[in-house]
C-alpha cells in the first residue's frame, strides 16, 4: 500500500499497481529522483514514464520544480509497464512534516 496524506493506494493483482515517481531538491546542484513501485514491472512503468515524459515534467515543472506523482499501472499482467496513467501530484502532502510519538510512522 503507498499512503500520502489522506490517500492511500492499493495494488489489486492483475488489475493495477501503483508507483511514485518524485523528484526533490538537494543543496547540492542535482535534484534526486525516486521510484517506487510496488511491483518490479511497477518500478519499470514509473521508469518508462520519466523517459516518456521528461520534456513534459519540465515544462510543467521546470528544472528546479519538485513533485511526487502518482502512477497507476494498468492491466499489467496484459500490458506489462505499458500502460501507465497519471494520478494525481501529492508533493504538498508527501512534504508535509509529520507531528506524533517515534512509534508513528509519517504518511
Amino acid at each position: 500500500m503507498i499512503r500520502v496524506g489522506g490517500h492511500a493506494f492499493a495494488r489489486v493483482k492483475g488489475e493495477r499497481d501503483y508507483v511514485v515517481l518524485a523528484r526533490l531538491r538537494t543543496p547540492g546542484p542535482h535534484p534526486v529522483l525516486l521510484i517506487s513501485g510496488q511491483t518490479s514491472i511497477a518500478n519499470l512503468a514509473g521508469a518508462k514514464y520519466l523517459a516518456a515524459n521528461v520534456e513534459a515534467l519540465i515544462k510543467t515543472y521546470g528544472t528546479d520544480g519538485e513533485f511526487c506523482l502518482i502512477l497507476r499501472v494498468v492491466d499489467a499482467e496484459t500490458y506489462g509497464s505499458g500502460w501507465t496513467e497519471l494520478v494525481a501530484d501529492h508533493f504538498a502532502e508527501a512534504s508535509r512534516r509529520t507531528t506524533g510519538t517515534s512509534d508513528e510512522r509519517p504518511t
